[in-house]
């Protein structure tokens, strides 16, 4: 008798547990599940490098992320900001796929596109791209030719097209302007940042 309550008992259990698990498929059906983060499956989450938590590089880093992560939900992309070693660590992460964006001195720009000094044996980093200039303190926004055309169409879109906004995140970038912001890239602009100057601005002849 006591073994029968025994099989009783667990049966129940069991029946109730299945009935339990049934209730949670139905009510779940047709249902996306949130990824963590609130950030949409079809969203893009990109990391920006900078440089020591407490650099200029880092503010402005945030910056963009700021401008880029207003409107997060209607452009599906989203920006974090990483404090690291600087522009060299910044190209190599690039170049590996570490990083999607990097705040580099301009010079450095110039010489890892050319080969030259950090790169003098690894070559030209020929996938080096650029999105735009912040010539008030000697840097370049830069990528990669991997990271996609309508990523970088973004990042470039709500920077310039919200420059006065952007110009107040940080004391340096006052003085900043579509057109300087355009001028002295030493890599090859990405085409993503292209698009969106041509639409803006006109096509460069």
């Amino acid at each position: 008798m006591k073994a029968m309550r025994t099989v009783l008992i667990v049966t129940a259990l069991l029946l109730a547990l299945l009935a339990c698990s049934q209730d949670q498929d139905q009510s779940t059906q047709g249902a996306t599940p949130a990824p963590a983060g609130g950030v949409q499956a079809k969203d893009y989450v990109v990391t920006i490098g900078t440089a020591g938590i407490t650099s200029d590089t880092y503010a402005i880093g945030q910056a963009i992320a700021q401008m880029v992560n207003a409107h997060g939900d209607a452009n599906h992309v989203r920006c974090i900001v990483a404090a690291t070693g600087g522009s060299i660590f910044n190209i190599n992460a690039l170049m590996t796929g570490d990083l999607q964006f990097g705040l580099v001195q301009t010079d450095r720009q110039d010489q890892a596109i050319k080969g030259r000094a950090e790169w003098r044996n690894k070559g030209p980093q020929s996938n080096l791209r650029a999105v735009f200039n912040i010539p008030t303190n000697s840097l370049t926004l830069v990528t990669s030719a991997q990271v996609p055309d309508a990523v970088v169409y973004v990042v470039a879109k709500e920077v310039l097209k919200n420059i006065d906004e952007f110009k107040r995140l940080h004391p340096t970038l006052a003085a900043l302007s579509t057109a300087s912001m355009r001028q002295g890239l030493a890599a090859p602009i990405h085409p993503g940042a292209k698009k969106f100057y041509d639409s803006e601005y006109g096509a460069e002849k």
